[in-house]
């Protein structure tokens, strides 16, 4: 089980990388509109792992006697507020394009 946990958190460390890397690029580059949903998207699928993954550690840290209360509450807390932050940009993202949409056909009439 601990072998998979670190295969776990090492795959979604690497995603969480590969998601930073692609988000400074476009900012320094071109905004490549593809390319900020699919972070966007993929992050709140990483924050999602990341809570399940922290919270089997902190369970598996209790069991063994190793607790960090507070740094545990920290580290669930963060996540939850990354997700929180990656959820709404998806959601005004919706919004904006269904905005757009709904100006086109106006515009079509």
């Amino acid at each position: 089980m601990i072998e998979l946990m670190h295969m776990i958190g090492g795959i979604l460390s690497t995603l969480l990388s590969i998601v930073m890397i692609s988000t400074l690029a476009s900012a320094f580059l071109y905004h490549i509109p593809f390319l900020h949903t699919a972070t966007t998207y993929l992050s709140v699928a990483i924050f999602s792992g990341f809570i399940v993954f922290d919270t089997q550690r902190i369970l598996e840290n209790a069991i063994s006697g190793a607790q960090d209360d507070i740094g545990d509450a920290m580290v669930l807390f963060t996540n939850v507020i990354n997700l929180f932050i990656k959820i709404l940009q998806v959601l005004m993202a919706n919004e904006e394009r269904k905005r757009r949409e709904q100006e086109q056909n106006r515009r079509r009439r």
